[in-house]
């Protein structure tokens, strides 16, 4: 099966319209611009975009963040299992490229807890409240 990488930004308009779309018939309210980062990355196959996840670099650190994967919910889930794990491969090594050596992640649904338990990350704390601030 042959998947294809889109890196994007928070000017690319295909993308991050289809991220928006994505995110709203998912979770049923939009998902802030502010949230969003430019290291942007998408799954395509046969020219059809399957799901899309975000990395956050961190300064001053050797761990970066993966977070909001969401997915083409017009695209069958073993489709959408299969490029999110093409997805986050690519993007680890993309980090690596960076020189991080961890990705964090909040997994906020249930659906996320599975999706990297499947990608063989670890539990690493449990039962976190995610304290934000807006500035």
């Amino acid at each position: 099966m042959a998947f294809k990488l889109v890196q994007f930004n928070l000017c690319t308009i295909p993308e991050v319209g289809l991220v928006k779309k994505w995110w709203q018939d998912k979770a049923g309210k939009p998902l802030s611009d502010a949230v969003r980062s430019d290291y942007g990355f998408m799954a395509y196959k046969d020219d059809k975009p399957i799901v899309a996840v975000f990395l956050y670099p961190t300064l001053g650190s050797r761990m970066a963040m993966i977070g909001f994967p969401v997915a083409n919910p017009e695209i069958d889930i073993g489709d959408r299992r299969d490029a999110i794990s093409f997805l986050v491969a690519e993007v680890e090594q993309f980090a690596k490229g960076l020189n991080y050596h961890y990705l964090v992640s909040y997994a906020g649904s249930k659906g996320a807890v599975e999706m990297f338990e499947r990608e063989n990350y670890g539990v690493f704390d449990k039962d976190v409240t995610q304290f934000i601030k807006r500035l």
